[in-house]
């Protein structure tokens, strides 16, 4: 049987904290990853939405350029393959037209898109109580481009980001978004860039998702204002104040479609990318979303619990073998999952109550039988 996602689930499983993911929603998470290959990611992880007490979490995984995932996704691994049903359907069929060409030295994808993130919306209920069972998993999908920025405007129909979005689409972008997509990228601050852009091809939007990254807390009201944003930006930049208290950076994001849509996203990071044990802003932060009511509680308190590692000896009897060294490496090396608290999404919508979102990571690392080096571990969502 094929080694999947869903083995590393069973070794981290007894240590996600059951405020965030109940073991009913891991089994549900589970039910997806099992069909996907150990070797398609290095690094995943779990978005929990703060407010709502329910345990329960989506699920996202990320393959970068130089990674034997690529060409899981692309098709080109006999040893390692998704399920030959999904092939079937046209957003698989999409992400694997994508992968192709992103592979391929002759596309203009080829080193012009850094990695790929699948976003999973898991149910609350399994498939088979929805009366689902064999339901293909359907993912969206967020993919970095390399240097897009004001220029990409000026030449983005011989961009990687035009060759992406038409690939994942399966069609030319309607002219209406093309164009104010066009209008969203030449209006960016000189230094700001986007790092990561989203199709949520799961869900009924033709709307296309931005994240850009080093644009500046005073910035973002201004960038909105120009792109005809349609909400206050004396009230959203007196939230971006309050976050600039407790964070370093703020990174946006927003969907474009004819016109820039009403709900955006403030990603919250701190430059250091240090867990709550060794950043005493992270439980200050987290304190104050539980005083605005933005985090329950016990996900507050689940969210300083989560960061840490899982190695071997810790759990030798479900350690999938495929995980283990090969002889040669055997008592040097160790496979080891690296947990920890990502960033922190404030998502704002002008006349409607502001959530958050925590995203959580997994990192699969092979190191020396020295892990305790590693505890703070950081990852950019970028890389």
């Amino acid at each position: 049987m094929m080694n999947s996602l869903a083995d590393t689930l069973t070794v981290l499983g007894p240590d996600l904290p059951p405020a965030l993911i109940s073991p009913e929603n891991l089994v549900n998470i589970a039910a997806v990853a099992q069909y996907l290959p150990g070797a398609i990611t290095t690094f995943f992880g779990f978005e929990c939405a703060l407010g709502d007490e329910m345990p329960r979490a989506d699920f996202l995984t990320r393959t970068t350029a130089n990674e034997v995932g690529v060409s899981i996704l692309a098709g080109h691994n006999a040893s390692a393959a998704l399920p030959d049903s999904w092939q079937t359907h046209p957003i698989w069929q999409r992400i694997h037209a994508f992968c192709q060409n992103w592979a391929s030295p002759a596309s203009p994808l080829h080193g012009q898109v850094n990695n790929i993130w699948l976003e999973f919306d898991v149910p609350s209920l399994s498939y088979e109580e929805r009366g689902l069972r064999g339901e293909i998993p359907l993912p969206s999908c967020f993919f970095g481009p390399k240097d897009c920025n004001q220029a990409t405007a000026q030449k983005f129909q011989n961009s990687g980001v035009a060759a992406a979005l038409q690939l994942l689409q399966n069609q030319a972008l309607p002219p209406p978004i093309e164009t104010n997509l066009l209008r969203c990228l030449a209006q960016l601050p000189a230094e700001a860039s986007v790092f990561q852009v989203g199709m949520m091809l799961a869900r009924p939007t033709e709307a296309i998702r931005l994240c850009i990254w080093d644009i500046t807390p005073a910035e973002i009201p201004i960038y909105l204002t120009q792109l005809g944003w349609p909400g206050s930006t004396g009230d959203l930049a007196a939230l971006i104040s309050t976050l600039s208290g407790f964070v370093d950076i703020i990174m946006l994001d927003l969907d474009v479609g004819p016109a820039v849509l009403p709900k955006i996203g403030l990603e919250c990071y701190f430059n250091t990318y240090r867990q709550p044990a060794r950043e005493p802003r992270w439980p200050r932060f987290l304190a104050h979303l539980v005083e605005t009511g933005l985090c329950c509680p016990a996900k507050r308190d689940g969210l300083l619990a989560y960061p840490g590692w899982v190695q071997p000896d810790s759990r030798q009897a479900n350690w999938p073998d495929h995980l283990a060294p090969s002889p040669l490496l055997a008592g040097c090396y160790q496979t080891v999952f690296i947990r920890g608290v990502h960033h922190i999404k404030i998502v704002y919508q002008p006349g409607q109550p502001c959530q958050a979102k925590a995203y959580l990571y997994v990192g699969q690392m092979w190191l020396p039988n020295q892990p305790e080096r590693v505890s703070d571990a950081g990852f950019r969502h970028s890389s």
